[in-house]
């Protein structure tokens, strides 16, 4: 399932087409919740028993991967939860795979993958090929036998063997993973929207490559639709889409058919089905269009809603489930990484979400599991920053005479559920635990002990942002 990402500060309204305002935690709040965050982390359960206050979410703090960055990262989520990120360093020489596990702020594995002698490496494309088996493709240039070239790991990214030549593309700047083949293609072609596809585990150098437009490309995107290809790019003032399906022949032009032509606007970025442009036009805030493929067209365009007074900053997106996330920044809002969500195509939005400041990203690329949650990635600065993306969960409790009841959505079934008393100050205190049951419901006998009180369910680092529920008064 997926999941709508909640504001650091557990924004919790339902998702609608109107514009809602954010804190983000850099703000005198957020510092404070953090601080508690910490100390619950630090101390446990114990740190509820000194007192807790506000709603902190220690799984939102931004954490470093890394001393620095070329800009040409990307990452992939396993199907054991795991996050996979790949990052060419500042002297293109080497590629930096560091393994996440959920929750973690921390490589629990870096493996260094180095381009040929006098060689240097483009942008990184990592993909999971299935299982534990993961692959990095990038072009080398210029000594290999080839410039397009794989990196296979059998071992979820923990190590990788060697350099192996897979194309001769010229240059590599977006890659899609489809029906057990990798497509890769140029960003910038002066002789049209040319690719290339070939296995991950590559018998022979492919020199098979397909022109499917001859106007100069400014701009161009992969993705994987129902494991068909999707491409989409621009040249001439316009954008234009293909669509190649499942079963088709990837290295052939004959297999792509044009499914649009975007007029007046420029390719942002692809997901799945979800296709991001630009309006063409000589201003800052002109805005982003989102749209969705059905496999045979898109759906109308939508706007992707901006704070107040926008301005262009970088833009990503990616199609999870039946939601499509967006992350971006915004330079007249200090830099912060904002995102928004839609499960319908634009017609309807989540809330703005507003995160740390990226000032120093040149790029944001987010990284997310099957349920929604992961990270964003900033892919470049020092250090390099990862900014955790954690789905909502609402909590709601009643009383009926001297027993608290309650229930949590979306189901945790085993996750923890604390029920808390209101103290001096604005703290909260532990008063006992219980687990969430397989319906989501849970309840706590409290006598009569008089006071105010609230749950907070927690579970698996790396998933889910810490619940808070409505405060109920035992009388």
């Amino acid at each position: 399932m997926s999941s709508t990402p909640a504001s650091p500060l557990n924004r919790t309204e339902a998702p609608t087409a109107t514009r809602g305002t954010g804190r983000k935690i850099g703000s005198i709040a957020g510092r404070v919740a953090v601080l508690s965050a910490v100390l619950v982390v630090a101390l446990g359960t114990a740190a509820f028993a000194a007192g807790t206050k506000g709603d902190p979410q220690p799984g939102l703090a931004r954490f470093d991967i890394g001393a620095s960055g070329g800009g040409t990262g990307t990452g992939t989520a396993l199907p054991n939860g795991d996050l996979v990120i790949a990052t060419p360093s500042v002297s293109e020489t080497t590629i930096a795979v560091c393994v996440l596990h959920p929750g973690a702020t921390k490589c629990a594995s870096t493996a260094t993958l180095k381009a040929a002698k006098n060689d240097s490496f483009g942008p990184a494309e990592v993909f999971s090929t299935g299982g534990s088996n993961v692959t990095v493709v990038v072009s080398d240039c210029c000594y290999f036998p080839s410039e397009a070239v794989v990196f296979n790991s059998t071992n979820g990214g923990k190590t990788f063997g060697a350099e192996t030549a897979a194309g001769n593309i010229n240059g590599i700047n977006t890659a899609t993973y489809a029906d057990g083949e990798l497509v890769v293609a140029p960003d910038d072609n002066h002789d049209g929207t040319q690719l290339q596809a070939f296995s991950p585990h590559p018998s022979g150098i492919d020199t098979t490559v397909p022109t499917l437009n001859a106007t100069a490309v400014e701009g161009i995107a992969l993705s994987t639709y129902k494991d068909g290809v999707l491409v989409a790019s621009g040249g001439g003032n316009d954008s234009r889409v293909w669509y190649a399906p499942k079963g088709s022949n990837f290295s052939s032009k004959t297999s792509y058919k044009l499914i649009a032509t975007i007029k007046g606007q420029s390719v942002v970025g692809m997901s799945g089905g979800a296709l991001m442009t630009v309006i063409n036009k000589d201003s800052l805030s002109s805005g982003e269009n989102l749209q969705l493929f059905n496999g045979t067209s898109f759906s109308t365009q939508k706007r992707v809603p901006a704070p107040t007074n926008p301005d262009d900053g970088a833009y990503s997106l990616e199609d999870v489930g039946s939601t499509v996330h967006i992350f971006f920044l915004d330079r007249r809002n200090g830099y912060d990484i904002f995102s928004e969500t839609t499960s319908n195509g634009g017609h309807s939005w989540s809330h703005l979400a507003i995160y740390s400041s990226a000032i120093q990203a040149g790029g944001l690329v987010p990284v997310l599991g099957s349920n929604g949650a992961g990270v964003c990635y900033e892919t470049d600065g020092k250090p390099l920053w990862v900014q955790p993306i954690l789905n909502a969960q609402s909590v709601h409790i009643s009383v009926s005479g001297s027993t608290l009841k309650g229930s949590g959505k979306p189901v945790l079934k085993g996750y923890t559920v604390t029920l808390e008393k209101s103290a001096a100050g604005g703290f909260w205190d532990t008063v006992k635990t219980t687990k969430e049951s397989s319906s989501g419901t849970f309840s706590f006998s409290v006598g009569g002990d008089k006071g105010t009180y609230r749950a907070v369910v927690t579970g698996k680092a790396g998933y889910y942002l810490y619940g808070y529920s409505n405060s109920a008064a035992i009388k």
